[in-house]
């Protein structure tokens, strides 16, 4: 079953899921806690927590994000739960699969608004192409 078990204190269970089917446990943590990489976990674990809807961090890598400036927010994030625009989202993208998300033709022919299919791509997060269509 998808969740994670969470304590007032934003203290997590001791592996990382995403999306509870795959575990990244290991390599994830072993990676992103060296200390070369250690400056750059905050700001990825929080681009992650917009792709999957539960996940439970390891201890490992709870020490480390504990020390970065989006330890707030990745715990406002893991104590509360998503909105449903969010969790909206993540069935869509689910439901329509890996390869017609990355088909331009066949999102061009999807018969959703614009600014919804945009959505589903996370193109909030495109910024060379918010560069590209900003005046000036």
């Amino acid at each position: 079953s998808e969740g994670t078990v969470l304590n007032s204190d934003c203290s997590l269970l001791p592996h990382i899921y995403i999306s509870s089917k795959v575990s990244l446990s290991a390599k994830f943590c072993e990676v992103i806690t060296v200390s070369w990489l250690k400056h750059l976990s905050g700001p990825v674990v929080r681009v992650l927590l917009d792709y999957v809807d539960h996940v439970m961090l390891c201890s490992k890598l709870k020490v480390v994000l504990m020390e970065q400036k989006q330890w707030s927010d990745i715990c406002r994030l893991q104590e509360n739960a998503r909105c449903l625009q969010h969790l909206c989202r993540l069935r869509i993208r689910r439901c329509l699969g890996r390869l017609r998300l990355r088909s331009p033709v066949f999102m061009s022919f999807l018969p959703l608004p614009e600014r919804l299919k945009d959505y589903i791509l996370y193109r909030e997060y495109d910024l060379l192409d918010r560069q590209r269509s900003s005046p000036g």
